[in-house]
């Protein structure tokens, strides 16, 4: 029987050495590669969510800027609006004042006030929407163009537009302040139901013929000017080379269905501007992400 010899002994020892050596070696590599794996995926992870986060605050951040923006360019507007209505009326008042102060002494009050009246008349603007009006400090109509058959009657007690305490009101301002702006509900020429639209006036005191003239304009015209102008606005800012765009529907129904909206901005789908839209539009993923839009427009219970 043959025995190994002890210079083979040495090698063999060498070898196994080697071998539990490599085999320590790989195992502990395995298990830090594994660790290492297991903390690059929760890095990712991490990693993934933060971006998320920081994406919400970021599109949190961009809306509520755009808000701002809306807010803003409405006020302004509002502001401009206010400015040209107290143009109108004192380019009526300055009528007013030189044809008085031109009047013959011994010309009656009834004559003076028609010449007056009459010159005033066809003071008209906003592709003759716009109209100056005359009330007397007692609520006559003395000048009334959307309605000529009003004019002699008196508001505090003829049923028309939005009913005596809104006269009331605008004589009162007048009287107290000599001029300013009033908001009330009145009714539209255009609006044959009879509703009550909101409407922004300013008037001021001609004292020489005991009137109140003024003239107003109805929220609504300038609301849709406003957004028009939005919606201009970011048209003209958005960049189709960009990956981001804003849109903005009109909602016509918030519960939902076949025709709920209005696209009226969206740089990704400019071909869907002005057309009505289904809250059934699937993403890419199959989801239907108009509906859970609507969902978080719908307010808490």
């Amino acid at each position: 029987m043959r025995f190994v010899s002890e210079q083979h002994i040495d090698k063999i020892s060498f070898l196994y050495a080697i071998i539990v050596v490599a085999v320590m070696t790989f195992s502990t590599g395995a298990l830090f590669i594994g660790n290492k794996v297991d903390t690059l995926k929760k890095d990712l992870v991490k990693l993934e969510q933060d971006f998320i986060v920081e994406q919400k605050d970021q599109l949190k951040s961009d809306i509520n800027s755009l808000l701002v923006r809306i807010d803003s360019r409405r006020s302004r507007m509002m502001q401009l609006l206010q400015e040209r209505l107290e143009e109108h009326v004192e380019e009526a008042r300055k009528i007013a004042v030189n044809l008085y102060e031109q009047m013959p002494g011994d010309m009656s009050q009834e004559a003076v006030a028609n010449i007056v009246r009459e010159a005033i008349r066809p003071i008209l603007f906003n592709d003759k929407q716009g109209y100056v009006f005359i009330l007397g400090l007692d609520g006559e109509a003395i000048l009334y163009p959307t309605d000529r058959s009003i004019e002699g009657s008196n508001f505090l007690t003829n049923n028309v537009g939005g009913g005596p305490g809104v006269i009331e009101d605008l004589i009162t301002i007048a009287r107290a302040k000599g001029r300013g702006f009033y908001r009330y509900n009145w009714t539209m020429p255009s609006d044959h139901s009879g509703s009550l639209h909101k409407k922004i006036s300013y008037v001021t005191l001609f004292e020489p013929l005991g009137w109140v003239i003024g003239t107003g304009e109805y929220v609504e015209n300038l609301d849709a000017l406003a957004r028009a102008a939005v919606i201009q606005d970011f048209s003209d800012s958005m960049n189709s080379d960009a990956t981001d765009y804003y849109f903005a529907y009109e909602l016509n129904d918030i519960k939902g269905g076949n025709d709920f909206a209005t696209m009226l901005i969206n740089g990704n789908r400019p071909d869907l501007i002005g057309k009505n839209i289904s809250d059934d539009y699937l993403d890419a993923k199959g989801k239907p992400f108009r509906k859970e839009f609507l969902k978080q427009c719908l307010p808490t219970q």
